[in-house]
């Protein structure tokens, strides 16, 4: 399979690109320095693709070239002003450039569409209540999704995540690494948990 991912070089898309190539699968990963992708090592079958989802779909759409499968992990945690030029902005500009190009898209989102407080189970009927810029813009950039899947463009899998932890490492200069926690008020948790095999275990609560 060629995968496209974009985000890979984050917490949780470079971990997704570390098992795509360990199962075999050609990457393509968007990057705005694809010269510099320091959170993944060198690999016959990665093939950095230089891009920006708010930039040219030209550029997206030659970075979709060939792939069956696409992986959208990209996201903006810090900056509120930069969240809906990545989320919705660079969503739309994806789903321009897909047409005709993947068959799947996999959209790595948040919990926190379904608002601060959920009682009982969350299931695909769940109705979203996005409270913050974030979470809006994040079930915004769903919605789009599940717009151009309605219209065929492709199929489609949408991951709303919750607790997310695991071990990054520092600077190359200190081999030590740290927990990386991610919390969200939801009674839903997705834990995704390096083990002491060197594999990463999933969990949910």
């Amino acid at each position: 399979m060629i995968a496209a991912v974009t985000g890979g070089t984050g917490f949780i898309g470079h971990r997704l690109v570390k098992r795509l190539l360990e199962d075999g699968h050609h990457v393509k990963l968007l990057t705005r320095r694809p010269n510099h992708t320091p959170a993944i090592q060198p690999h016959q079958k990665l093939e950095p693709c230089n891009g920006d989802l708010t930039g040219n779909v030209p550029d997206l759409k030659a970075f979709l070239d060939g792939a069956e499968t696409l992986y959208h992990c990209a996201g903006e945690i810090r900056d509120q002003n930069k969240m809906f030029a990545t989320h919705v902005t660079g969503t739309q500009n994806l789903i321009a450039a897909a047409v005709n190009n993947i068959q799947h898209w996999v959209q790595l989102s948040s919990v926190g569409a379904y608002g601060n407080s959920v009682q009982g189970d969350v299931t695909e009927r769940t109705p979203v209540h996005p409270m913050g810029v974030y979470e809006t813009t994040k079930t915004h950039s769903d919605e789009l999704v599940l717009e151009a899947a309605r219209n065929k463009r492709f199929t489609y899998a949408i991951l709303r995540p919750s607790i997310v932890f695991g071990f990054i490492p520092f600077k190359q200069s200190n081999p030590a690494s740290i927990p990386i926690v991610i919390l969200s008020s939801s009674t839903l948790a997705i834990a995704l948990v390096p083990g002491i095999d060197g594999k990463s275990h999933a969990f949910s609560a």
